[in-house]
């Protein structure tokens, strides 16, 4: 009779698990000692507040989402950035791995600072209409990439974001329906087709949107975008779209951007356009690597939005790149 042994040795590690579907205690902070570990949904209810701090890591599982009908804080720096990804580690850059962020109707005084967001169906779904432009969401120095349907998704809402990176999306990087008030300053939205077929123009904008029943729901709409780039490989060759139905107020503030598209209605306020992928010359977008280089015609040609470093914790000159990243030469 033979005898043989075989060694398994097995990794665990420490953590705050969500096994069920479950309702955050209001006033709830989630420090850095261990991950946080989702494997059902949470929900931040009406006029509660979770609190999660630099360093934390939070793990969500397929099918499940943190939903936010109050308030999420999410408190990342430059040293300890914050991350919300898929459960299993050993898949690193999957699409569609858990849900994402779902801000509901109500929810307001969010941040997100100085956190990725990755392999989801969307990063920030934002479905919080109400009567004024104040942001239900400040997302800044973040990264969102790796999603199935959008990066950020709005419906009638109020968002600014500055200093972020969103990338490689099966729909559009952003997508904006019935209306809004949005604000980037200083973002990177750039879509390749790197391990999915982009199927949207980066960035879209519309004041309205047809519902199931055929209706049509439009609401005003006012965008401004500074010292940004938008850029992709979609075939069409206009990464930025706008749609206008009659009857809303519809306004537009576009300068000091680089933008993937031959529209002549862009040509104005100092921005740049052109049709070639290859254009705005990102060091590796196949590495999620995007940052300018040095051939970039992105490199001095923003003006001073007074937001003094990147999404690296760079200092930014006199005269601003455009996009998320400051050129350091």
């Amino acid at each position: 009779q033979n005898q043989q042994s075989v060694n398994l040795v097995s990794w665990g590690q420490d953590a705050h698990f969500f096994r069920d579907d479950s309702i955050i205690p209001c006033n709830t902070v989630w420090p850095a000692d261990k991950p946080y570990v989702l494997y059902g949904s949470v929900l931040i209810d009406s006029l509660c507040r979770l609190t999660i701090e630099a360093g934390a890591r939070v793990y969500v599982n397929t099918g499940a989402s943190i939903f936010v009908k109050g308030t999420l804080e999410v408190n990342g720096t430059p040293a300890d950035s914050v991350v919300f990804r898929n459960v299993r580690l050993d898949i690193e850059n999957a699409l569609g791995q858990w849900t994402g962020l779902v801000f509901l109707e109500g929810s307001k005084d969010n941040v997100i600072e100085h956190t990725t967001i990755r392999n989801a169906e969307f990063g920030v779904r934002l479905g919080t209409p109400d009567n004024d432009t104040i942001p239900d969401l400040i997302l800044g120095n973040s990264i969102i990439e790796n999603m199935s349907t959008y990066g950020i998704l709005a419906f009638t809402s109020d968002l600014y974001a500055y200093n972020s990176l969103i990338n490689n999306c099966v729909n559009a990087t952003g997508g904006h329906f019935a209306g809004g008030s949005y604000l980037y300053q200083h973002c990177t939205f750039a879509n390749y087709s790197i391990g999915l077929f982009n199927e949207a123009p980066a960035l879209v904008f519309t004041d309205n949107l047809e519902l199931a029943d055929g209706s049509l729901l439009q609401a005003d709409l006012y965008t401004s975008i500074q010292n940004t780039i938008i850029w992709g490989d979609h075939q069409e060759d206009e990464e930025l779209l706008f749609s206008a139905s009659e009857g809303p107020v519809f306004q537009v503030l576009l300068e000091h951007s680089l933008i993937r598209s031959q529209n002549p209605e862009f040509d104005i306020n100092n921005n740049i356009l052109d049709t070639d992928p290859s254009f705005p010359a990102f060091i590796d977008p196949g590495e999620y690597n995007y940052q300018l280089d040095t051939l970039s015609p992105a490199k001095d040609q923003g003006r001073d939005l007074l937001i003094v470093t990147d999404l690296l914790g760079n200092p930014r000159d006199d005269l601003p790149d455009i996009g998320a990243y400051e050129r350091i030469e």
